[in-house]
């Protein structure tokens, strides 16, 4: 599928002062005025919007053109696979769900530009939002065929993932045959009984595209609700995560097949709930790695704990052991049973 993208033998190099004029150059042939944004927000690249204007030397009037030029960070090959990136793309724009792919080069790609903002923690809380990621989830999951799909699934990500992180001590290889342990045991878990299967992917970026059941992907967008802060005082109560699944269920039975519609409210609640713990996980991992090869300025550790922490209290909380023990719930389990 990547192959057949418009394909251009130059690359970005930050020490190289005209390797971004040649490929604006190359991608965009036609534009003879061009301005250039670099945009904030990117964790594993560095973002481009350009934007072609023209004037009307009588009214003058603007007429944009905008594009996101994607150049690939250092989890390129570790945490992400591009390949797979552009053929998640590319079937994205074929039922609509993305914007048109310009051109790809060494290290990144080109396409069509998405105007809006990132949502805070604050404002994905906000009911007008939530719903509107609701329906749009909905329509995401109902729309792409799971048998087109030629990607990994969430439990080869995960491993990939975990065989990557380092071994070069005793303890480094002891913390990663536990990983590997706590992975096998995630997967006999969710791999029968769950609704249905669907792929994973962010509403903008594609890099962590996968195949993984619904519920894990609406769970995980909950569990971004408390930022990388990780506030967990502003996880989602239970009421407003019904609401959530009662919106998402209608959009989600008004796009699909008669027989793949969501017929138990109660049973969606509880397959989302039981994934609430498999992000902290997945993240957590994936947290490790960047910290290894991120040049952000980040405490990557120290967020892999806080994430890896989260499905151990799920964990506990699962097997009634920390009840047993006599243990405080933790904050997350105690915001999440919030009623």
């Amino acid at each position: 599928m990547a192959s057949a993208i418009r394909t251009f033998d130059l690359g970005y190099d930050d020490a190289d002062p005209l390797a971004f004029a040649r490929l604006v150059k190359a991608l965009f042939p036609s534009w003879e005025k061009v301005e250039v944004e670099r945009m904030t927000g990117g964790v594993n690249n560095t973002l481009f919007r350009v934007r072609k204007e023209d004037r009307d030397s009588d009214n003058q009037e603007a007429v944009d053109e905008a594009a996101l030029i994607r150049i690939y960070g250092g989890s390129s090959g570790i945490l992400v696979d591009r390949e797979q990136e552009l053929n998640c793309h590319i079937l994205l724009q074929k039922h609509g769900l993305a914007p048109r792919i310009i051109g790809r080069f060494h290290n990144g790609y080109a396409y069509g530009f998405v105007p809006g903002k990132v949502c805070s923690p604050v404002e994905v809380a906000r009911e007008p939002v939530w719903r509107g990621i609701a329906e749009r989830m909905a329509e995401w999951h109902a729309t792409l065929p799971l048998a087109e799909l030629v990607l990994l699934n969430i439990w080869c990500v995960l491993n990939k993932w975990i065989t990557a992180l380092p071994t070069s001590t005793e303890e480094e290889t002891a913390k990663q045959n536990e990983l590997i342990a706590e992975g096998g045991l995630l997967q006999a878990l969710f791999s029968k009984n769950h609704v249905r299967d669907m792929p994973e992917v962010d509403f903008i970026d594609f890099e962590y595209a996968m195949a993984a059941p619904a519920t894990f992907d609406i769970a995980c967008h909950f569990s971004e609700w408390v930022g990388f802060e990780c506030d967990y005082t502003l996880l989602p109560s239970q009421s407003v995560r019904r609401q959530f699944l009662l919106q998402y269920m209608s959009a989600y039975n008004k796009l699909c097949k008669p027989d793949g519609k969501i017929r138990d409210i109660d049973e969606l609640c509880a397959e989302v709930d039981k994934f609430r713990g498999v992000p902290g996980f997945f993240w957590g991992i994936g947290a490790l790695i960047q910290a290894q090869v991120s040049k952000m300025d980040f405490d990557f550790t120290k967020y892999a704990n806080l994430r890896i922490a989260e499905y151990m209290d799920w964990k506990a909380e699962m097997s009634g052991s920390r009840e047993q023990s006599g243990r405080e719930k933790p904050l997350r389990e105690q915001q999440w049973a919030k009623e």
